[in-house]
Formats: structure tokens, sequence, C-alpha cells
């Protein structure tokens, strides 16, 4: 009974705080006896209807879940979360124990990605990683970061499936729902066209750049902040290397202001790292 005390203890909360009584949900299959039974944990309510009914109050599930776990990030977010950290503090020692934590959740993908950032991967990793990202269909975010994480092992090719599959719709991606999901993607396009840019593929380049100019794509000011680092690498490569070091210099130093001098580094320290390879 536990187990369900405070699924019933987080509704009851929220019920009472939107208005509605234990009478205002019989409509949907709900009735008062079952809906006071799951408020004291005696019993739970199927999925589809609890749905509906969070519905109602304009409460969103993914805000009953947070409200569930006190607005603490899943495992999988916790874990993206340390990787970032990791990277940007340039703390690789620490990557190792990031992969087998990975591993422990069954997220060889998300494994076999952040041992790419510090070791080669073998070629049956390689081509694991490939099948999973062309064929997926429902991108977690831990997918979607793994993504950004291999981007740089990709051929050009196998980069443009995969992106398009995102934005060459009638109708975009579900992903581009989802805020959190909608600003990884803008990192991975922004880091894609750093890195082709870097490697001399300039109309993929572009065409991919293009996908997340400001009036198309909705950003933060961070994304968009790194909108105009990768614009100005594509300008310094193939229009003019002035003016587009110019507007990557500029593009580093609102990050030191807006985020931090880390943040700054690691942008620069990809593109040098990209123009050397």
């Amino acid at each position: 009974m536990k187990l369900y005390s405070k699924y019933g203890t987080v509704f009851k909360s929220l019920r009472k705080q939107r208005g509605f009584s234990l009478t205002s949900f019989t409509d949907l299959g709900i009735s008062p006896a079952m809906l006071c039974k799951f408020e004291n944990g005696k019993t739970m309510i199927k999925f589809d209807r609890l749905v509906l009914v969070l519905s109602r109050m304009s409460v969103t599930l993914s805000e009953y879940e947070k409200f569930l776990n006190d607005y603490e990030l899943d495992i999988h977010e916790q874990l993206v979360k340390e990787t970032i950290i990791i990277l940007t503090c340039k703390k690789y020692d620490k990557l190792p124990d990031i992969c087998n934590e990975a591993l422990e959740l069954n997220e060889k993908i998300y494994s076999i990605a952040v041992k790419a950032q510090y070791s080669s991967i073998s070629k049956i990793e390689f081509e694991k990683v490939c099948d999973y990202f062309e064929e997926i269909k429902f991108w977690r975010y831990i997918d979607l970061y793994s993504l950004y994480l291999l981007i740089d092992q990709l051929k050009p090719r196998q980069i443009s499936y995969i992106l398009e599959g995102f934005f060459n719709q009638e109708e975009f991606s579900p992903v581009s729902n989802s805020f959190e999901h909608n600003i990884r993607l803008a990192h991975i396009v922004s880091k894609s066209v750093l890195y082709l840019s870097c490697k001399g593929h300039e109309k993929l380049a572009k065409h991919l750049l293009n996908y997340i100019q400001p009036e198309n794509f909705f950003h933060t000011m961070y994304t968009k902040n790194l909108f105009m680092f990768v614009k100005g690498c594509w300008n310094a490569k193939f229009i003019n290397s002035e003016e587009g070091k110019e507007e990557m210099e500029q593009a580093l130093n609102i990050f030191k202001t807006i985020s931090s001098p880390e943040i700054a580094n690691y942008y620069a320290d990809l593109y040098k790292k990209y123009q050397s390879a």
C-alpha cells in the first residue's frame, strides 16, 4: 500500500488546489468511492483514466511525475547531467564510471557514446550505434544526448539521414513538442554544423544550419548564441575568414557572460579539435 500512498497524496493535494471535489470525475468513470480509495493509498487508478482526470485539472502527466519525485531528475537525466559537467570541466578520468553506470541501467548505446569521449570504439560498437540511430522511432532525452556525443563519429551521409528524420516531414518530428528535447536537438544540429564545416562539407553544413535559423526554430539565449558560434565557423571556413572568426569570438565572450568560462572553453576546444583532426 505504501507504493500507492504518494500517488494518492499528491493527487489529493492537486485536486483540492485546483478546486475539484470527489464527485468531479464521475463522467470519466471515477466514482467518489474509487477516488477516495486512491487518495488514501488503498488502490490505483488505471493509467488511461488517470491521464483524463489530470487533464481535466489542467495538470500534465509530466508535471504529476515531477510532483511525485519532488522535482528531482530521473536517473537517466541525472546521468546526462553528470556527463555534461564532466566534459565541460574536463574531468575525463570520471568518464569510465559513467560508462559503468550506463551499463548497469542497460543503456548500452549511451555507454558506447561516453566511451567514445575518451577512447576509440570498436567496429562492432560503431555499427551498433549506427543501426540504433537509423532505426529509432521514439527519441528519449538520453538517446538525443547519445547522438550529440557521437555525431562526430558518423559519416556525413549518416548525419544527414538521421537529422533529416527530425525536419524533413510534413510536420516536424514529435521531438519538437518537448522543450527539453527541442533544445537538445539544437545542440545536435549545431555540433553537426561545426564538425561538417571544419571538414569542408559546405553545402550540408549550410543546409543543416538553415534548419535552426532563429526565425525557423525556437531558441533559448544559450542555443541562439550557440547558433551564432557555429554560423561564424561556417562563415570563417567558406565566406570570410576574418568576419567569421570575429563572430565566433563574440559568441564565446557571450558564453562567458551568460554561462561560464568553462562553457566558452568547451566550444573553443571543440572547434580546435575538429580543425586539427
